[in-house]
């Protein structure tokens, strides 16, 4: 369950999952860990990376039941990659050198049926492949669309709406819902950003910047559909989008509240912080 209705989303992230066969994420070291959001533009699914529990899973449906890593990761690459039979890329080094990369590291996760490859970056980046690296063959002429649609990072998910939800829409379901701090409940993911931020993200993905006057317009009509709900929002900071949908997420009642609208404005839903 996320902000907008469970059942549509749900059978959207189990689609996207199935159909995404390569992503970029951000790679921490040390202390730190792949665990959160990632995302590559805000028209796009988020892919979430939960590490920390007992069972580690991906966008939270899909445990993860073997980690490679090391010369047995880089080498298990290695010969994915000769059946493929690409002229001219036979090694990693060869991956490198067609799609500028710089890897440090291969680790590979394994879950049921197949095979995520993570081609960890030297400047914080990873390119992850399926199990058939099909995508080397697809991207290796399109160097542009593989940097547009493959670079994640990591998306921080809003601690004002992290918590215990009920839906107090009229004539709606009431359902009670938890979002945790991955933006995951049950069998959903979502990828909640600040309004302001949408520059940011689509950036690093190589996608073309709105402009200030865009989002100004953008919180003008939020703004505007709010005070038609009998509340206010002072500040396009106070407003959220949700990947892919492009729903706005609105705080409201001191954070007590939330209403979402959809990508034309519309009044969604509200739901209400439960204690």
């Amino acid at each position: 369950m996320s902000f907008n209705k469970p059942t549509k989303f749900g059978l959207a992230v189990v689609a996207i999952v199935t159909a995404i066969t390569l992503v970029w994420i951000f790679f921490f070291t040390g202390t730190q860990s792949l665990d959160g959001i990632w995302l590559s533009n805000t028209d796009s699914m988020p892919v979430v990376y939960e590490l920390n529990g007992k069972t580690k899973k991906v966008n939270t449906t899909h445990p993860i039941k073997k980690i490679i890593e090391g010369k047995e990761a880089k080498k298990e690459f290695v010969q994915k990659l000769s059946a493929l039979n690409l002229p001219n890329i036979k090694t990693l080094a060869d991956v490198d050198k067609k799609f500028h990369l710089k890897t440090k590291e291969v680790v590979i996760f394994k879950t049921d049926g197949s095979a995520l490859y993570n081609l960890l970056q030297s400047n914080g980046t990873n390119v992850i492949f399926s199990d058939d690296l099909d995508d080397l063959a697809y991207y290796k002429s399109n160097l542009s669309e593989f940097k547009k649609r493959a670079v994640f990072q990591k998306i921080e998910y809003p601690d004002v709406l992290v918590g215990k939800w009920k839906n107090v829409t009229n004539n709606d379901d009431h359902l009670v819902f938890q979002i945790t701090k991955n933006g995951a409940s049950n069998t959903d993911v979502t990828a909640i950003y600040p309004l302001v931020d949408t520059d940011r993200i689509n950036d690093k993905s190589g996608n073309s910047h709105s402009s200030d006057d865009k989002k100004n317009t953008e919180f003008e009509q939020v703004k505007k559909e709010i005070k038609n709900q009998g509340y206010t929002v002072k500040s396009a900071r106070e407003v959220y989008k949700e990947a892919y949908t492009n729903s706005y997420i609105v705080p409201v009642d001191g954070g007590k509240k939330v209403i979402v609208l959809d990508k034309d404005y519309n009044f969604k839903s509200m739901v209400e912080k439960v204690k």
